[in-house]
């Protein structure tokens, strides 16, 4: 019997001797996940195997791996692993009714062989496609029309054909005009054309601007003389020329660019000026305008020629060629005026109702044109619709087609009548095979727990007779290991496990070989719906008499569970441990308690993580588990104090009344910071794979602390270890 492990040194174990307290004959040990429990399984492993009267015949080992190293075959072909099949364990629970021979042969000569018919029914098919696309492509002429699908079985096309027709009689019920709609593009060529003409506005003049020219015309200004708007123009571009300088930058001699500047000024507040400005920006604007008259009227040839005869189309021409005459008038005045501001005696042009019909023409123009373009694509749409009708019209009526159609659902009833004969025909002979095998026995009673389990899997014999295949009950469809949960992988390896533990179908039996079991992590977190079946059987070999167990988890509802009942004293054979971390990170396996709860044990992991001064030693494990724990810590408290105690985002300001002790209102934002990034770290980064430690530790200090302040005697209680 194994009392120590002798300088383990493995992952957490480094030269480890232990523990100080030896094993006995049954072994319960609870460890978080990272602490080191696969690596003190292997560490048994090796000392059972190290005594020369020890064989790998005498020793069980159940770890994450006995799916891969078990349950999975080697191919007999590639060599390779087949996760279609697992092994089959021989078991005779009950007499067996053998069939003949010749009765599996006379079946599986009724059998009919698939391929020739699926051979005839895809050429039947491909032939009935061809005469199909001939007609689409001979009837859509140039319409931008495409083929069905090609990856469309052929009764989908001649449904999608059908769907065609019914569609284009819609709108012309008539068969005989509808079969001779041929198809082409013209139309589409046209709406094409159409999209490639636009007409050019205006909407930079307002009749605020030309209102304002026109009272300038009839204003009389003072006598004061003032040189032209071009020489005014001339000298402020002279001033900027010399802000450098005192010379003249023409002749050279002295200037006096303050009174210069001074009369400048004065030209430039006179209302002349003022004036010849507001009439020249007047006319670069009408200047403008004429650019874009002559715009439009260069398109009109290609206007003419690419929209149909419409009266609007003179009209709003003429009226543009009418508004450009009125508009050249208008400006000549104002370039008159510019250039006399004092003469009274030239008219004004005023080009407001001429501006108005420009734009109105301009809109007009467009209007036809949009109007054409969208009745055209109406009648581009029927067209599509009709030639698409005409085009399932005769695919309909094509006699060579329907007869071919035919073929094909004579032919696809007999292909699944022998499909429906074939599979009673194979079933009656897995029946009989699996009669005859010597493995049924045990795949029917691992159906039956499955069963029983409510899992819809069940365990067949392969048509080898020899091994298994896993089946869905309801499909009935075969399944490979990776087509199933980790939860039903893991539970199938625990049925196989133990069941080969004994000799006999109602395990009554022990091997009496066998000397050591080993079992790691049995439950994994994918198995909560059979858990507590699975613990059962763990508590079975748990209490078997002669070999030596093992028995390892992290979950500590589970090792609590499973010490149940059982007493860790000098008389009993039974001894529970925990593997932890001492203060220099490594593993050391100490002697524990069962009875303490849940709660305790993990605020008591909680306060001693706390108390680290920083992370420099938190390994992988600290990172991954705590702020899980830090979850359940303060689930447990909050249970203690308020009804609804779900540690979430959602449940902030009730965690804040427990923690702070203060309605919502009165936490400060130092407060509320601290606490978000408490249920952050304890909901999100118990999820995560990216964790930050000095934020996890840092999270456990904080909530140490206001547990000490919120219940100082309830904390003081839970962070001693009991002993």
């Amino acid at each position: 019997m194994i009392e120590q492990v002798t300088n383990l040194t493995k992952k957490s174990f480094d030269g480890y001797s232990g523990p100080t307290e030896k094993f006995k004959l049954k072994n319960v040990i609870f460890g978080y996940n990272g602490r080191g429990k696969s690596s003190l399984a292997i560490g048994l492993k090796d000392a059972y195997l190290d005594n020369a009267l020890s064989s790998e015949a005498n020793f069980r080992f159940f770890s994450k791996d006995y799916v891969e190293d078990n349950l999975i075959l080697k191919d007999p072909v590639t060599g390779g692993k087949s996760k279609d099949k697992i092994p089959g364990v021989i078991a005779h629970f009950s007499k067996k009714d053998v069939k003949t021979e010749d009765d599996i042969k006379s079946l599986q000569e009724q059998i009919t062989e698939l391929g020739p018919v699926r051979n005839q029914l895809e050429t039947l098919k491909s032939d009935a496609r061809k005469a199909v696309n001939a007609i689409h492509d001979r009837r859509k002429g140039t319409a931008n029309i495409a083929r069905k699908n090609k990856d469309f079985d052929i009764e989908k096309v001649i449904e999608l054909y059908t769907q065609d027709l019914d569609a284009a009689k819609k709108i012309e019920a008539d068969e005989s005009r509808l079969a001779k709609i041929e198809g082409d593009n013209v139309i589409g060529e046209k709406i094409e054309l159409l999209k490639t003409i636009h007409f050019s506005s205006f909407d930079k003049l307002t009749d605020l601007e030309i209102d304002e020219a026109l009272a300038l015309f009839s204003k009389r200004f003072s006598s004061t003389s003032i040189p032209s708007s071009d020489i005014v123009d001339w000298i402020n571009d002279g001033i900027a020329l010399h802000e450098d300088g005192d010379n003249c930058k023409f002749c050279n001699n002295k200037i006096s660019l303050e009174v210069i500047r001074d009369r400048v000024n004065e030209y430039n507040a006179n209302e002349k000026q003022k004036a010849t400005k507001a009439l020249k920006s007047l006319d670069d604007k009408i200047a403008e305008l004429q650019n874009v008259i002559k715009l439009n009227l260069d398109k009109e040839a290609n206007t003419r020629l690419s929209l149909d005869t419409n009266p609007v189309i003179d009209e709003s021409y003429q009226s543009i060629k009418d508004s450009s005459i009125v508009i050249a008038n208008a400006r000549t005045a104002i370039q008159s005026k510019i250039k006399n501001i004092d003469d009274l005696k030239i008219s004004f042009v005023n080009f407001k109702d001429a501006l108005k019909a420009f734009s109105n023409a301009v809109k007009d123009l467009e209007t036809v044109r949009y109007t054409q373009q969208s009745k055209l694509e109406a009648q581009n749409s029927n067209k599509d619709v009709l030639v698409k009708g005409a085009i399932g019209l005769e695919i309909l009526n094509d006699k060579s087609i329907e007869d071919k159609m035919g073929d094909i659902r004579s032919k696809e009833k007999e292909l699944n009548d022998a499909i429906t004969s074939n599979k009673k025909l194979n079933d009656d002979i897995q029946t009989l095979k699996q009669s005859e095998s010597a493995t049924a026995d045990f795949a029917e009673y691992i159906s039956s727990i499955l069963s029983n389990l409510n899992i819809h899997l069940k365990v067949i014999v392969s048509t080898d007779g020899k091994n298994y295949i896993i089946q869905h009950t309801q499909t009935r469809s075969p399944l490979m290991l990776t087509d199933i949960s980790e939860g039903e992988r893991n539970l199938l390896a625990l049925l196989f496990f133990y069941y080969e533990l004994f000799d006999d179908n109602e395990q009554q039996r022990f091997k009496n070989n066998i000397d050591l079991i080993v079992v790691d992590d049995p439950i994994s977190s994918m198995d909560d719906i059979n858990k507590m079946y699975i613990l059962e059987l763990m508590k079975q070999i748990l209490s078997l008499d002669t070999p030596q167990v093992f028995m390892m988890t992290h979950s500590w509802d589970d090792f609590v569970n499973l010490c149940y009942s059982h007493k860790d004293t000098s008389s009993t054979p039974y001894a529970f441990f925990e593997i932890k971390k001492d203060l220099t990170g490594k593993s050391v396996i100490q002697k524990t308690r069962s009875n303490i709860s849940p709660y305790h044990h993990n605020f008591v992991e909680v306060y001693e993580f706390s108390q680290k001064p920083d992370t420099m030693k938190l390994d992988d494990c600290d990172v991954y588990h705590m702020p899980n724990i830090i979850r359940q810590v303060l689930e447990g408290f909050l249970q203690f104090k308020v009804r609804k105690s779900n540690p979430t985002k959602d449940n902030e300001q009730e965690i804040a009344k427990v923690l702070f002790n203060k309605e919502w209102t009165a936490v400060n934002e130092d407060e509320r910071t601290k606490l978000g990034q408490l249920l952050l770290t304890i909901n999100v980064n118990s999820h995560s794979s990216s964790r930050s430690p000095d934020e996890i530790l840092a999270t456990s200090k904080f909530l140490m602390e206001k547990l000490k302040k919120v219940d100082e005697r309830h904390y003081n209680t839970n962070k001693e270890p009991v002993t």
